[in-house]
């Protein structure tokens, strides 16, 4: 076991990545630079370096797709893996730059001074109306001056027996997500007791942040899969799931 490299999630495309390009130097293949990404994305979801000899691409294909994108254009695919790839953060400043252009005028009727003031105050607006939520922040913030963390989930609803779950983590104003992790259910409760404890391990252990939520994550996705309250997993099943997948759990 000594001789195994444990790599962060986030750092394994860019691992990959490295490698691909390292792998196309020494077999002498130059991609066009339009192309390149496209193709290097192909082979590392695929493992497979034909494609930097096979795929063939139409004229202009790549910049059209980019206006057709930045148009609005529907992506229609069949699996997650076109969706994990999908930068987030990057995906979250156009949307909000184009929210900018198309309603110049707008203003916020929540009323803060610090972002995890907002995004507390969102959570609450959705129980109730902005105004109310104004007076009841007011006490809290005044009694928490000091609050460095605020987590939550969100739990999207496949089937009644399949959930996916995603973990977020604000922290020194950023906002870090985990993964999405789809499991089929055996029993909710403990989830969010699960999730919170995770959160609380990370801060403990001085974890950094984004491990700190995806760590918190798995733990709430694993106790889906364990009957009643406790969650009954080791640290080292919550982090196989992090490194290499639910199907390299072993019970």
């Amino acid at each position: 076991m000594e001789n195994i490299e444990y790599v962060r999630p986030q750092d394994i495309e860019k691992r990959s990545f490295a490698i691909i390009s390292k792998e196309l130097e020494e077999k002498g293949i130059v991609l066009p630079k339009e192309q390149e990404l496209v193709t290097k994305r192909a082979i590392h979801t695929s493992a497979d370096f034909d494609y930097a000899k096979t795929m063939t691409y139409s004229a202009h294909a790549v910049g059209i797709a980019k206006k057709l994108i930045q148009n609005g254009a529907d992506i229609v695919t069949d699996t997650n893996m076109a969706l994990a790839g999908v930068n987030k953060k990057e995906l979250a400043l156009e949307v909000i730059e184009r929210l900018k252009n198309e309603y110049p005028d707008a203003d916020c009727t929540l009323e803060y001074d610090q972002a995890w003031k907002l995004l507390v105050s969102v959570r609450l607006a959705a129980q109730c109306t902005d105004a109310r939520v104004n007076v009841v922040v007011k006490g809290l913030f005044e009694k928490y001056p000091n609050i460095k963390y605020a987590a939550s989930t969100k739990r999207i609803v496949n089937s009644v027996n399949n959930n996916s779950l995603q973990g977020f983590l604000f922290s020194k104003d950023i906002l870090h997500m985990s993964r999405v992790h789809t499991f089929d259910i055996l029993d909710r409760v403990g989830g969010g007791d699960s999730f919170t404890a995770g959160i609380l391990h990370g801060i403990l252990n001085d974890m950094e942040s984004s491990q700190t939520v995806e760590f918190a994550t798995c733990a709430s996705a694993l106790k889906h899969s364990i009957r009643g309250d406790i969650n009954m997993v080791d640290l080292k099943q919550v982090e196989t799931l992090m490194n290499f997948g639910v199907e390299n759990i072993n019970r």
